[in-house]
């Protein structure tokens, strides 16, 4: 029984968007805490912090979702269909992104005191394309998806298409903790800092140290490649009875939970990405469930594009004046997904007039 597919996939996306809000709005301590969290560890850290701190495993789900469909889509078609597919999806991610720029241009000259929403022009045709993320820091993630969907998957896959899933898993662990280590120990910085007065050699420098999410990409289509998900499953149905699945799944999603916040170290985030997308797709989700995280996943993108307008600029803390975790966080979605709905219906319309105005070109004039 295959139990990770394209509704699997999309409820994956939506427990991953769940994690970034969670990430952007609560990994915070001290001074840096907004609102009133109820719970506190002691007297500078809430009980939300482990839950923003977990949070950080956003980034390699979504990654890790991207490169199962990448693999997956790579032995559908030929490589020129499948380039000619992501271009697609580039396309309508941009006009997607351009949607939201505008939207959001037009409402930081209201109520934006700082200005610098939408700043100066040269500001805004920065962002119109993607050379500055000023106005939103969570669109750095935006440029290296869309060069990644932009090289050709027969390159990008190539180390998949050569490796067995557990050596393949191994190397992205290798090259996750190596990069870890050289930010740690100041290399990464230090070259950062060197070419820092020649703007162009910083932009590749940082699009590249931006590709360092490439080993979760892989790490997804290793998954795919192998069938892991559904080969764990059958150990499960095989060796653990219906009875003991949630109750085990539960536990064990605590456990590394509570393990991820106590260690608190980066370095361990994307295993437990991987752990958790394991978990989240073995548990056995009912109807609630499954639209919850469905709907989520739907909207996600437009959902990370725009979360961070109502914390940050030009609706700074705007989401924190229900001041309670339990009220921020559904809160923050109803504002995310209420935009989601204005962005989507003006992406429909753009499409649909294109649509039309392109079979005007085509339209054959009537012979005499």
């Amino acid at each position: 029984m295959n139990i990770y597919g394209k509704k699997e996939a999309q409820m994956t996306r939506g427990m991953a968007i769940l994690w970034m809000v969670l990430l952007h709005l609560y990994c915070r301590s001290g001074d840096t805490v907004v609102g009133k969290p109820l719970i506190w560890l002691n007297e500078t850290d809430p009980l939300m912090l482990w839950f923003g701190f977990f949070g950080e495993i956003c980034v390699p789900l979504y990654s890790m979702c991207a490169g199962y469909a990448l693999w997956l889509n790579s032995q559908k078609g030929t490589t020129l269909s499948n380039w000619k597919n992501n271009l697609r999806r580039v396309w309508r991610l941009l006009v997607n992104y351009w949607i939201i720029l505008v939207i959001f241009t037009v409402l930081g000259i209201f109520f934006d005191t700082t200005g610098k929403v939408p700043g100066d022009a040269a500001t805004f045709i920065k962002c119109f394309f993607l050379a500055s993320i000023q106005y939103n820091g969570a669109w750095w993630f935006l440029h290296t998806y869309i060069i990644i969907m932009l090289i050709p998957s027969f390159i990008v896959l190539f180390p998949v298409k050569k490796m067995k899933c557990s050596v393949g898993l191994a190397v992205c662990l290798v090259l996750h903790v190596g990069w870890y280590l050289l930010q740690r120990f100041g290399v990464i910085g230090g070259i950062s800092d060197s070419i820092a007065e020649y703007s162009v050699l910083k932009t590749l420098w940082d699009e590249l140290c931006n590709l360092a999410v490439l080993p979760y990409f892989w790490a997804g289509a290793f998954l795919c490649k192998d069938d892991l998900i559904n080969k764990i499953n059958a150990i499960f149905v095989k060796h653990i009875g219906q009875k003991w699945r949630k109750p085990l799944l539960g536990i064990s999603f605590i456990v590394l939970f509570v393990v991820t916040n106590l260690l608190s170290k980066y370095v361990t985030i994307p295993i437990v990405a991987l752990i958790t997308l394991i978990l989240f797709n073995l548990w056995s989700k009912g109807k609630t469930m499954q639209a919850v995280f469905g709907f989520l996943g739907k909207h996600s993108t437009n959902i990370w594009l725009t979360h961070m307008f109502f914390y940050a600029r030009p609706f700074e803390n705007f989401v924190y004046i229900v001041q309670y975790p339990i009220l921020v966080i559904p809160f923050m979605l109803l504002l995310c997904v209420t935009t989601s709905y204005i962005v989507m219906g003006i992406q429909k319309l753009i499409f649909m007039l294109g649509g039309k105005i392109q079979g005007l070109r085509k339209k054959p004039e009537c012979s005499a």
